[in-house]
């Protein structure tokens, strides 16, 4: 599987309205409803897969993680 083909699968699923629902309306809630948590899951699943293809590829994840900024705090 190339990184086009797992991008362009992951992209199909994410755009998909059933699941725009599904994470609009709490899928990660435990206890949920079944049906949102399969598309939570297979979700996970696309993403897991897209990022085992890049990492083998020698790309960049799709969300790199993010760097650390430092912040000064006044309480006045």
């Amino acid at each position: 599987m190339t990184v086009t083909e797992a991008r362009r699968q992951y992209n199909q699923f994410m755009s998909r309205m059933d699941v725009a629902f599904a994470f609009g309306h709490g899928c990660s809630i435990a206890d949920g409803d079944p049906r949102l948590r399969a598309l939570r899951a297979e979700a996970d699943r696309l993403l897991v897969q897209l990022r085992t293809v890049q990492a083998a590829a020698g790309q960049r994840p799709l969300n790199p993680a993010a760097r650390a900024l430092p912040l000064t705090f006044s309480p006045n």
